[in-house]
């Protein structure tokens, strides 16, 4: 991911795609350090965030076998 937004944006990932449960997730920009998930049930390998504050403010994203119900990461 490449620009602040929400996790479930398509638009915000390279090769326009959420990542899927195969994929090592990475978040990796300076000038906008917000992240929200906001819906919907992902599951990633890995997610390495170095841009900021994740924001899970709905839904579940799981990490290999650790899920995420909505809170704050930062």
């Amino acid at each position: 991911m490449d620009d602040a937004g929400d996790f479930g944006d398509l638009t915000r990932w390279g090769g326009y795609a959420v990542p899927g449960a195969g994929t090592d997730a990475v978040i990796n920009f300076a000038d906008r350090p917000k992240i929200t998930h906001s819906s919907g049930t992902d599951i990633v390998n890995s997610l390495t965030n170095t841009a900021g504050k994740f924001f899970m403010t709905g839904g579940f994203l799981t990490a290999a076998d650790h899920a995420l119900p909505a809170s704050t990461l930062a």
